[in-house]
């Protein structure tokens, strides 16, 4: 299900990556992707820019159109995407959503607005319907911190919450997701 390469660092210890191993790999860089690298940065001649802790993670790429989309895709497949589609035709949306999602046989062309509504409003009362508790329990570490950080109005309660639900949330994706056959 994952791409190659992805590597959950919770449960098998991996090092993060560094500033110097980054810098390393940029200048070894031949015609093609080297350790998920597509290409050097012009950001690391910069001086004091750090390349791994100098950016704030994305939340648009990186969970809507990331990890939201990918497990979605694993839990909707050719053999039940009419099955959930039905129960979506037949959810109703508050007013406010401006971008009801088209078919889920467009996920593909899915816009971040649309992943978006997907997770928050939708995917836990659908995925409820067929899913196992547990995986439902999963999934709701994701929305329910994802419905947190938007809020208007955050206190260090539920940072402290959404840390421990997202720590969860990542160590329950390689527990349930990891290759059967992964020695790693």
């Amino acid at each position: 299900m994952w791409a190659k390469g992805t590597k959950y660092p919770i449960l098998n210890g991996i090092p993060l990556r560094t500033h110097k191993d980054t810098i390393k790999i940029m200048a070894n860089l031949k015609q093609s992707r080297t350790w998920g690298v597509k290409s050097a940065s012009p950001l690391v001649h910069m001086n004091s820019f750090n390349i791994i802790e100098g950016f704030c993670p994305d939340y648009m790429h990186c969970i809507l159109a990331g990890v939201g989309k990918q497990i979605t895709k694993y839990f909707i497949n050719s053999n039940n995407i009419e099955l959930y589609q039905g129960y979506l035709d037949n959810m109703k949306f508050p007013h406010q959503i401006c971008r009801i999602s088209r078919p889920l046989a467009d996920l593909r062309y899915w816009k971040c607005r649309e992943w978006e509504n997907w997770i928050l409003y939708a995917s836990l009362p659908i995925f409820s319907l067929t899913l196992s508790q547990e995986m439902i329990e999963y999934w709701a570490l994701l929305v329910e911190s994802l419905y947190i950080l938007l809020t208007n109005d955050i206190t260090i309660a539920d940072l402290d919450r959404v840390d421990e639900m997202l720590h969860l949330f990542v160590y329950l994706t390689e527990k349930n997701f990891k290759k059967k056959n992964d020695d790693l």
